[in-house]
């Protein structure tokens, strides 16, 4: 991981003490990810890597044979975007914070939820400008007793699920790999996308993969029913950007976008200004202070390695190739 303050946060410094302790260390001294020559020289001598957002490929020409290379830490969610086949045949471990990130990006969907309901950037600019409306004026929704439809059925959908069962919803669920056994485990119903659009609220789960991109457009909002929400704390590419602004602009409809195809979403956006629609620049996780907890889990992860322990997070080739490709 370059130097700076994503380094810092994911890696405080109990974590740098506690790799200083397990062998020698060597931190990447430059603001900028290593170049393909260096990045191979370090895996030739390197037992494990820790890695991060935008690393490049550990895999291909950067990944020859005898290299030392035996272990790759990832302190974010997806390793899709560095890792290939020739990481996994060549032996190497890989293991990733995904399951803390998806648990922090499954809590902060629930609050984009439940922000649009009962419409607190709304009500809470009120007050702020000195307005008052009675609490029969108020016009807000809750989540409890909803049908809920999610597209996409991977770590953080199962942990929105676990999450949302204290609301009393229905979850219907469209993926292609959820199994009976995981619908009778979970509690939700595999559904069919124009199922989903008739949920009263719609999240997106899906990871960004060629068969992914774009696949929510025209017909799919032509389906959305009145009064619906719709929440995307996935990746904007997964959605046709033309099609949800046009939907959108028609106030049908509300929305919680956390992402886009273009970031930062441009000032020229259709999106912006639209009273139907909260933005929100692609923070719904890991939450700041979980930062640290994912860089410590993979220390720890280091740990168990050498001590010849079970891995915890550990990601193997079927898991990394259904993940979202894009690099943050």
């Amino acid at each position: 991981m370059p130097e700076g303050s994503v380094r810092d946060q994911f890696l405080p410094e109990p974590c740098f003490r506690a790799l200083e302790e397990m062998g020698e260390l060597r931190w990447n001294p430059s603001p900028v990810q290593y170049a393909e020559d260096v990045l191979r020289a370090v895996v030739m001598d390197s037992d494990a890597v820790v890695t991060g957002w935008g690393c490049p490929l550990i895999g291909g020409d950067t990944l020859p044979e005898g290299a030392r290379l035996s272990l790759i830490a990832h302190t974010g969610g997806s390793v899709a975007g560095f890792t290939d086949r020739i990481t996994f045949e060549r032996g190497v471990k890989v293991c990733a914070a995904n399951e803390l990130f998806a648990r922090s990006v499954a809590e902060g969907t629930i609050a984009y939820m439940l922000a649009s309901l009962r419409r607190i950037p709304f009500w809470a600019d009120e007050v702020q400008r000195g307005r008052w409306q009675s609490f029969a004026d108020v016009e807000t929704r809750g989540l409890q007793d909803r049908t809920i439809g999610l597209v996409g059925f991977g770590a953080v959908a199962r942990h929105l699920t676990r999450m949302l069962r204290v609301f009393d919803v229905k979850i219907k669920v469209h993926a292609d790999h959820l199994t009976p056994a995981e619908c009778a485990s979970y509690g939700v119903e595999k559904a069919t996308l124009p199922e989903i659009a008739a949920c009263d609220i719609i999240s997106l789960h899906n990871a960004l993969t060629p068969e992914t991109q774009g696949m929510i457009g025209d017909a799919f909002f032509a389906l959305v029913r009145d009064g619906a929400l719709f929440v995307n704390t996935a990746r904007g590419a997964i959605v046709d950007q033309r099609a949800l602004g046009e939907a959108l602009q028609e106030d049908r409809f509300s929305a919680v976008l956390d992402v886009y195809e273009v970031e930062p979403l441009p000032g020229c956006s259709p999106l912006r200004g639209l009273p139907n629609v909260i933005l929100m620049p692609h923070i719904a996780g890991p939450a700041a202070d979980r930062r640290g907890k994912c860089g410590w889990a993979m220390v720890e992860e280091i740990r168990r390695y050498f001590a010849g322990e079970t891995l915890l997070y550990e990601i193997d080739r079927d898991a990394a190739l259904r993940m979202t490709r894009e690099k943050r």
